[in-house]
């Protein structure tokens, strides 16, 4: 889905860059929860898990619609 949002030139870069940014938060998510967990229990913390994805799906609705258009149409 990201990837038909960015330009043939970019695009692997920026999926590259995104891949990692978010496996380097991934290694301090562990340690982040078993902190808060400590201070505000471990069920508020964890369904905070549950907010984000519910983020991430509103993303089908803001993100702009790609389909029939060629993706080097970005070009």
């Amino acid at each position: 889905m990201i990837a038909e949002l960015l330009p043939t030139r970019i695009r692997n870069t920026s999926l590259g860059l995104l891949l990692n940014v978010t496996r380097g938060f991934q290694f301090f998510t562990p340690i982040l929860i078993a902190i808060l967990g400590a201070r505000f229990g471990f069920g508020a913390i964890l369904s905070l898990g549950a907010v984000f994805s519910t983020l991430g799906a509103l993303l089908v609705w803001i993100l702009p619609e790609t389909r029939g258009r060629t993706i080097t149409a970005l070009d």
